[in-house]
């Protein structure tokens, strides 16, 4: 078995137009989201295949990094996860926290992340959809 793509996450300064492309134009569903430490991230699910992660900054310290990349790139592909069932555990060299690849690091435009498989990317479910978010 191959490793699958889980989930590509889209950095936007502005969560309303991703949410009206992926969950609105394209018909992605709320799978699970919620606030993270400067950035606020969700997930939608398509009958196809992988999830789409949105990712937007919330201010403070910790949103310098999303900050950053929008800044340079604009509103686009920040990263992917692949998931693969033989993987126990985040497969990646010790440099690389949290499995993922620094875009900065990388030959590309994003940043890749490795993680075990079978229920690849299964979550909790949250409430805290982005429509209903004070956010934009």
């Amino acid at each position: 078995m191959t490793a699958v793509l889980d989930h590509l996450a889209i950095g936007t300064p502005v969560l309303t137009d991703g949410w009206e492309l992926f969950g609105g134009v394209l018909g992605g569903a709320w799978a699970y989201g919620g606030d993270s430490p400067g950035y606020w991230w969700g997930q939608l699910e398509f009958a196809a295949g992988p999830k789409i992660e949105l990712l937007t900054p919330t201010g403070g310290p910790g949103a310098a990094f999303l900050d950053r990349f929008l800044a340079a790139r604009g509103a686009g592909p920040h990263h992917c996860n692949l998931a693969h069932p033989s993987w126990g555990g985040c497969v990646r060299p010790p440099a690389w926290p949290s499995g993922h690849r620094h875009p900065g690091a990388s030959a590309g435009r994003f940043a890749a992340s490795l993680a075990p498989g079978g229920a690849a990317g299964a979550g909790p479910a949250g409430p805290l959809r982005p429509d209903r978010a004070s956010r934009q």
